[in-house]
């Protein structure tokens, strides 16, 4: 239960951090993973958990690391049917997953 309160938290984090910009994380999304300076997705441990605990509280679309891929068997087919996976390779992918409005290299686009 611990990861899943650090992984809420960064969601709640990262919606807050583009405030400024009135551009904020889809609320149906959940993201896990570790990124690098330069700006890769790497993989991370405990995928089974992190999507079962997603799927009961009704989140349905999660972003997670693509090197990670091989782990989404491990989970029961109906979870994987009823869920949407995300798979992100640099941090460019997970922006524009996760925000709408991102623009082809990642800027928010200005509404006139």
């Amino acid at each position: 239960m611990r990861s899943w309160t650090r992984w809420h938290a960064m969601r709640r984090q990262s919606s807050k951090a583009f405030w400024p910009y009135r551009a904020q994380v889809r609320s149906d999304t959940a993201m896990t993973g570790e990124v690098t300076l330069s700006g890769l997705v790497l993989p991370v441990g405990g995928i089974k958990e992190k999507m079962l605990a997603a799927r009961r509280l009704w989140i349905r679309r999660v972003i997670i690391p693509k090197q990670n891929e091989k782990d989404l068997k491990d989970l029961p087919p109906d979870a994987r049917e009823e869920m949407e996976f995300i798979l992100a390779e640099h941090v460019q992918d997970v922006l524009r997953a996760a925000i709408p409005g991102i623009g082809e290299l990642g800027r928010l686009r200005v509404a006139a």
